[in-house]
Parts: structure tokens; C-alpha cells; sequence
């Protein structure tokens, strides 16, 4: 390796790691916050997530602003407000918690893991409890069929959740993106979170 590369790549790997430090800091008062005002449903975490994006002049809905001129939402931001939401669905009191790691460890000890299922007809469905899968059964559970969606969950509920939890990341994200184009027939569905 040339040590020019590696310095400079050393170096950037140092900034990450101070800025991240920072980041995870700066969210884990998103913690205090949400424990010192009593949030304690999805409905009034999305609230005040709405509310906040509007007062940091952000677009507060999916797609572009409409209306008038927002700016669009930072990335980071709207990965931290994933993990806090998805968290919350999941039924994690996060007002219990005082950092984000902890938060994202209870979350993947609420998930449920995969335990096959034999359906009437004898086939196996080895999708597990998880609220991700809400609704969704596939047949031939025990295998690949070649079906983009098919495989695409089994994978999903196969991977190792630290991998599950960025594949899903990046899924919402992609669904996000397409969903603009798309009629409200497919808009996403709110659930109110236990807990």
C-alpha cells in the first residue's frame, strides 16, 4: 500500500470516528428529550418529529415540497429518526434508555427469531413474528425460488440482524424514494406503537 493513501485514509477514518462520537452524543439528548416530555407513542414522536422539521424550515413530507421552498432533510437526521420510530414500533420504551447503542440493543432483542411454520398445506413458511413482515406470507419458505421479492425476504429474515437492520435501512429508504411516483394506493400505513 502506498503510505500516502493509507495516511489520508487514516486520517478521514479519525474525523469519522470524532464526528461520530459527536453524532451519537448530540442524539442521545433526543433520549433526554423524549423522557423529560413524556413521548410515549409513535403518533406523538411523529408529532414532534413533524413539528421540529417545520421549525428547522425542513420538508416535513415524503417527497417535494409542494408549497413552499423547504430544505430537504439531513441524512443523518433521518436515519436517527428511522432507528428512533423503528424502535418505538417495535414496542422498546427508548425514554428508558441513554444512548442510541442501548436503544439499538433492546431492538434486537425484542425482535423475534425465525421459527418455521408448516401451514395446512404442509408447506413451510419460515418468516418470523416481526413487524417489518406485517401481513406477508410466501410459499416455498425453505428455499430460493429465483423470485426477486421471495428471495428478497428470505434473505431478510436470514442475514444476521446487524446486517438485517441495514438492509432494511436502505430498503425504507428506496421504497421512500419510489413511492413519490406511485398512487396513493401504496402510501405507508401508520401503526400505533405499544408501550
Amino acid at each position: 500500500m502506498k503510505k500516502q493513501l493509507t495516511a489520508a485514509f487514516a486520517k478521514a477514518l479519525a474525523e469519522l470516528g470524532a464526528q461520530g462520537e459527536k453524532t451519537e452524543d448530540l442524539a442521545s439528548s433526543l433520549l433526554r428529550i423524549i423522557k423529560e416530555q413524556m413521548v410515549r407513542t409513535i403518533e406523538d414522536l411523529d408529532a414532534v418529529i413533524t413539528a421540529a422539521y417545520d421549525l428547522n424550515g425542513w420538508n416535513t413530507r415524503q417527497g417535494r415540497p409542494t408549497v413552499e421552498k423547504r430544505a430537504k432533510v439531513p441524512n443523518t437526521v433521518r436515519t436517527y429518526m428511522w432507528e428512533l420510530r423503528s424502535a418505538v414500533k417495535d414496542g422498546v420504551p427508548v425514554w428508558n434508555f441513554k444512548t442510541f447503542y442501548e436503544v439499538r440493543l433492546a431492538r434486537k432483542k425484542a425482535k423475534v427469531v425465525a421459527k418455521p411454520v408448516v401451514a395446512d398445506d404442509g408447506r413451510v413458511n419460515v418468516l418470523p413474528d416481526l413487524p417489518e413482515l406485517d401481513g406477508v406470507r410466501i410459499s416455498h419458505g425453505d428455499a430460493p425460488t429465483g423470485s426477486l421479492f421471495h428471495d428478497l425476504i428470505l434473505l431478510f429474515v436470514t442475514i444476521p440482524d446487524e446486517q438485517r437492520v441495514l438492509l432494511e435501512r436502505n430498503l425504507s429508504r428506496l421504497l421512500h424514494k419510489y413511492q413519490v411516483a406511485a398512487p396513493a394506493v401504496v402510501a405507508p400505513v401508520k401503526r400505533k406503537a405499544t408501550g
